[in-house]
């Protein structure tokens, strides 16, 4: 187990710097590492059949990486994977500290943003304000989207799916000289 601990601190580790260099995929090869180290603690625990706090603490970490690369893949334009990294931490809420859930709210929001679908970055963006409300991040993101030119610019990135299922925004895409937003 120690050298579970010590492939996972060092992977952690040098995703923190890597990130903190914008070197994001390299951060994101370090991450994976210390993500597979959890992995393998949380299966060497389950065997084990060691405490269920030992359990939580791996859980903990798990949030705490997953949420990192989940940045990473925000700035490597990956934006589908963050959002799988990101729900994985929300899931596991009830574990982790109350600010990686409002940063994994906040970097499925922007990966949302990224793939055009503003509903779903809204509503990510509240959910992380009802957590903390006087995450100031989090509050500009969201003031953003009252400006009509960035939610155009979000639209804009949307596929026909997506586009399709903004209900926030149906009349705003709906106009005719926005249409090519759409594809039409």
């Amino acid at each position: 187990m120690d050298a579970v601990r010590a492939r996972y601190a060092r992977g952690k580790a040098d995703g923190d710097a890597m990130y903190d260099v914008e070197r994001y995929i390299a951060a994101c090869a370090a991450y994976d590492d210390a993500v597979s180290a959890i992995e393998e603690a949380l299966v060497l625990t389950n065997e084990e059949e060691e405490e269920e706090e030992s359990r939580s603490f791996w859980m903990r970490k798990l949030c705490v990486v997953k949420a990192n690369r989940a940045a990473c893949l925000n700035k490597r334009q990956m934006p589908k994977e963050a959002i799988e990294d990101c729900d994985c931490v929300i899931a596991h809420g009830g574990v982790c500290a109350p600010e990686v859930v409002v940063k994994a709210f906040y970097r499925r929001g922007c990966a949302f943003e990224q793939m055009g679908d503003a509903d779903a970055a809204i509503a990510s963006f509240d959910y992380a304000l009802q957590i903390e409300p006087t995450n100031e991040m989090v509050r500009l993101h969201l003031k953003k989207f009252k400006c009509v030119f960035h939610r155009a610019c979000v639209l804009h990135k949307a596929s026909p799916e997506v586009l399709a299922r903004q209900t926030k925004f149906r009349n705003f895409t709906s106009r005719p000289n926005l249409r090519h937003m759409r594809g039409e």
